[in-house]
């Protein structure tokens, strides 16, 4: 959708909008910034649509031709003549009468969208905005794009995370266990490990914090054991650490060895 060779601003011509009617023309979609979406990102970018996403998909899909708000992105302009690799896949699912709603979107995926590679400054920027809202949207994109293996946007996200201190009160617990499980699908996720035994060494146990001690433990038992075994092996060693959290670290430190 263009005006004057420019793209005209509504949410058909933004990044951020997704259409799910893929066998027909349809001019509804769903926002991927909307943090809804985020615990269906795997369904929704590996094809696997399960029942709930598929009712919040419903519920939440909207007309592309709305006005755009503050998370506005521009699509790229992909053009391609009769000799493009998609052109030519098109033409012989086309002719072979094999076009489908799923080869389609895998297709289209493939040829046009380049997630490994997408920029993230615009996430960069929002990250430091004073509006939560903003703040919480720039969070969920990263989340999408490490999950399609962007290594730009794990490292702008866990930079983010290792920026906020160890969490005191329980909305700030809850944040940071937010960014973890965003964190942890990262192929790098066990540039995470140190970090977060740091935190176990410096972070003081009360009511509103061990929600989030139990998640780092949580984390760690799915670490590779030879990541976590020196330094848990330390910290059972180190007589300033109590006896319930030595405990623990040894449970940990034992269902690492059995998921390893």
């Amino acid at each position: 959708m263009k005006e004057n060779d420019e793209l005209i601003k509504c949410c058909f011509n933004c990044n951020q909008f997704f259409i799910f009617s893929m066998n027909e023309p349809s001019e509804y979609g769903i926002c991927i910034a909307d943090e809804d979406f985020v615990p269906y990102y795997d369904d929704i970018f590996e094809n696997s649509i399960s029942d709930a996403c598929q009712k919040l998909i419903d519920h939440k899909k909207f007309c592309g031709d709305n006005d755009v708000c503050d998370l506005y992105e521009p699509s790229e302009i992909i053009e391609f003549n009769d000799d493009s690799p998609l052109a030519v896949k098109m033409g012989q699912l086309i002719q072979n009468n094999e076009l489908s709603e799923d080869n389609l979107e895998e297709i289209l995926l493939t040829h046009c969208i380049d997630w490994k590679t997408i920029s993230v400054d615009n996430e960069r920027e929002q990250l430091q905005s004073d509006n939560v809202e903003i703040r919480n949207n720039a969070i969920n994109k990263l989340a999408m794009l490490i999950i399609n293996d962007n290594t730009n946007a794990f490292e702008l996200l866990f930079d983010y995370f290792k920026s906020i201190p160890p969490p005191k009160s329980i909305q700030e617990v809850h944040s940071k266990i937010d960014l973890l499980h965003k964190l942890k699908y990262a192929k790098q996720s066990t540039l995470i490990i140190p970090h977060v035994i740091e935190e176990l060494h410096t972070i003081k146990s009360n009511n509103s914090t061990r929600q989030w001690i139990s998640n780092i433990f949580k984390f760690l038992e799915h670490a590779p054991i030879s990541e976590i075994h020196e330094p848990l092996t330390k910290m059972m060693n180190n007589k300033k650490f109590s006896y319930r959290l030595k405990q623990k670290i040894k449970a940990t430190l034992e269902n690492s060895a059995i998921n390893s």
